[in-house]
């Protein structure tokens, strides 16, 4: 939710008009796969390795299924917001 209330605010922050609730909407819709990746990349980089470390298991196919899934995950929050956020259009 970070990076997507960030990436939001920066476009908002940007706009030379008035900004645009539903345009918004569409934006973060149309942009949820890379707020998701950005997220994703931070736990694999900040957080994975030390819960890993933390409960003695640093093997690939671990990290591997951990990474599975968030990816899984990833499809379900993505066909939940559009899915929510594009029936309020």
């Amino acid at each position: 939710m970070t990076s997507i209330v960030g990436h939001v605010a920066i476009q908002r922050c940007r706009a030379y008009k008035e900004w645009d609730q539903e345009e918004a909407l569409r934006d973060v819709c149309r942009n949820f796969k890379g707020f998701y990746s950005d997220v994703k990349d931070m736990f694999k980089k900040d957080v994975l390795p030390k819960i890993m470390s933390r409960v003695a298991d640093t093997s690939r196919e671990t990290w591997d299924k951990v990474v599975t899934a968030l990816d899984k995950t990833g499809s379900a929050l993505e066909n939940f917001v559009t899915g929510t956020l594009g029936r309020n259009k």
